[in-house]
């Protein structure tokens, strides 16, 4: 058994257990865990990329990043992460895996309660150009 210099305690030569993801997280200085989101995440994986498909898809079904809150914004991100994870689920399924068909129903109904809040209804973008920019146009031909 070893002795830690200037220690009484014997050393254990034991190795540490792997840290949990509490442990693992980035934190402030003051030792809290930093709050994470989508745009720190590595976007590569499939799921992230069609998350980020469906994020743009439904931003432009609302008519446009100038035309949503932040409140839409923050449900159609929810919207988009959980249709993602519906679609595994259904690809799991459909491609004869088994599947917990409770976690499948709520995470269906919750996206469809998300997609009411926001609005399943398309909304044109306005396409009209300005005064400045029509005559622009028109004197060039």
């Amino acid at each position: 058994m070893k002795v830690a210099k200037g220690n009484k305690r014997p050393v254990t030569e034991e190795p540490r257990p792997e840290p949990n993801e509490d442990e693992r997280r980035a934190r402030t200085r003051w030792g809290r865990i930093k709050l994470r989101s989508l745009d720190e995440l590595d976007g590569r994986t499939a799921a992230a990329r069609r998350a980020r498909d469906l994020i743009a898809h439904l931003v432009a079904d609302a008519g446009g990043n100038d035309n949503i809150t932040e409140g839409m914004r923050q449900l159609i991100t929810r919207a988009a992460v959980i249709a993602a994870y519906v679609e595994d689920i259904e690809a799991r399924w459909i491609s004869g895996g088994n599947i917990k068909v409770e976690e499948y129903l709520a995470a269906a109904n919750t996206q469809k309660r998300i997609l009411e809040a926001v609005g399943l209804q398309r909304v044109p973008r306005n396409i009209t150009p300005s005064l400045t920019e029509y005559l622009g146009r028109t004197a060039r031909q």
